[in-house]
């Protein structure tokens, strides 16, 4: 009679212990479950930012070579403002030499 309440005991003992492993294994598996569902979520927004890092890289290079044209251009106009001005000074200088001629042609008709 003993022998069979130890046994007794000793079942419901074992049967609370699996109760209550299967109750664990049933919330780690929720656990595992909710770690993946994050995982899939953190790649998609993963996928999601080298998308736009790469859009952003395009936009960049795309500015960049923008930028490299107006830079050409602004030393295209220096290069032609530059010009102009040594051509600029060098016509006030045919004017001064004209008009100093024509002031001396002056002077030799008056007298």
């Amino acid at each position: 009679r003993n022998e069979l309440l130890k046994q007794q005991r000793l079942l419901v003992d074992y049967q609370a212990r699996s109760e209550q492993q299967l109750k664990n294994l049933e919330h780690l598996n929720n656990v595992i479950n909710a770690a993946e569902e994050q995982m899939v979520q953190m790649r998609k927004r993963f996928e999601q930012c080298v998308q736009e890092r790469n859009e952003r890289g395009v936009q960049l290079i795309e500015r960049n070579e923008e930028v490299c044209i107006f830079y050409e251009r602004v030393n295209v106009q220096e290069t032609v403002l530059r010009n102009g001005s040594v051509d600029t000074q060098t016509k006030d200088e045919e004017v001064r030499f004209l008009r100093m001629e024509a002031s001396d042609a002056n002077r030799d008709v008056d007298n």
